[in-house]
């Protein structure tokens, strides 16, 4: 079951979370607790399928409140759950958001994350006229800057005590992408 189809990146897609998707989320999850564990504050070693639950129930109505947009990964052909992309920390002042990712194990390194961040950016720039996307990656976090590496995304620094993981400040690595960084 933990096998991954996914050979291209054209047969990624990302969609508003559905509640029949809690089921695949929290498999998703499971079968990637050594590769989020580090990194997603969210992680527990007890989750369980009610904070799947949880999750999608807040994820659907932050994207109806306009407060942030959470996108469900999929293939094409909407037979599996890949992982998650999430437009947060949104400034609608300043035209600003945040850009987080996530791929389950088994499709890692098969260019998921980029092909859904990628459709998340559209939705930004196009969708909300987002100006400034930032990326905020935990010092150590090698597989998320490839991402953002592989994006086109501006490496602007490393900045102190930027993120919280497991309890403790961390440094992070910020890049930002501007609508014509996708052209």
């Amino acid at each position: 079951s933990h096998h991954c189809k996914i050979s291209v990146a054209m047969r990624v897609s990302i969609r508003k979370y559905q509640q029949q998707d809690v089921e695949p989320l929290y498999r998703a999850v499971i079968e990637s607790r050594k590769s989020l564990r580090p990194w997603m504050p969210w992680y527990r070693e007890d989750y369980s399928l009610s904070e799947s639950i949880a999750w999608i129930n807040y994820a659907i109505e932050a994207w109806n409140r306009k407060k942030e947009y959470a996108f469900a990964v999929v293939d094409t052909a909407e037979r599996m759950m890949l992982g998650s992309v999430r437009l947060n920390h949104i400034d609608t002042l300043h035209r600003t958001a945040k850009l987080g990712y996530w791929v389950k194990t088994s499709c890692q390194n098969r260019g998921v994350a980029t092909a859904a961040s990628v459709a998340a950016l559209k939705f930004a720039f196009d969708h909300l006229a987002i100006n400034r996307v930032d990326i905020e990656i935990a010092e150590d976090n090698e597989a998320s800057r490839a991402v953002a590496i592989k994006l086109g995304a501006i490496y602007e620094g490393c900045f102190r005590n930027k993120l919280v993981l497991q309890g403790a400040p961390i440094a992070a690595h910020c890049y930002s992408l501007i609508p014509s960084d996708m052209k």
